[in-house]
């Protein structure tokens, strides 16, 4: 996830990269409010990639909102939500997309490297564990909610999404 934190105070902004950057979130800081249209003229091209990628059509033959259930739970493709028994269950944009890449393709080994460039657009490097973390929020969320083995590790190789899925 790219963040932009726009603020005059630098010890904030500061203190803020620092937070996000724990959480391997991308983080730039402006300054002034000059530096904002300087900024956005730079990075046009990629936000449009990313609005591009956020509003695609869907292709022939698919709906363009799915849901799916699994175990007690509804992922909700309209709303971006995870229901369990009709309640919503909170789960951040990264660990929805992450869910939603899982349920399109249940029983299939993916790869860290595919789901970097699928969910997060860029190739995975050395040292990131990004794709990890969120896998990793992504089963506490599963397990507090009763859903105990739905992805399973194939060491090597990547993971696997093992419970049943229906699409509604």
């Amino acid at each position: 996830m790219n963040i932009l934190i726009v603020d005059d105070d630098k010890e904030i902004c500061s203190m803020l990269k620092l937070f996000f950057d724990i959480y391997s979130y991308r983080v730039d800081m402006i300054h002034s409010g000059e530096d904002v249209l300087t900024y956005l003229k730079d990075k046009q091209d990629e936000i449009k990639a990313i609005l591009r990628r956020s509003h695609r059509e869907p292709k022939e033959g698919e709906s363009k909102f799915t849901s799916y259930s699994f175990s007690n739970c509804v992922i909700d493709t309209a709303t971006q939500s995870l229901l369990q028994d009709g309640k919503m269950i909170h789960i951040t944009t990264g660990v929805y997309q992450i869910l939603k890449y899982f349920v399109d393709n249940p029983n299939r080994i993916i790869s860290r490297e595919t789901l970097m460039n699928s969910i997060q657009n860029r190739p995975l490097e050395t040292y990131d564990r990004s794709i990890d973390i969120q896998i990793s929020r992504l089963r506490k969320i599963l397990s507090k909610h009763g859903v105990k083995q739905a992805i399973k590790t194939v060491h090597g190789s990547g993971y696997m999404w093992i419970e049943r899925v229906t699409r509604l």
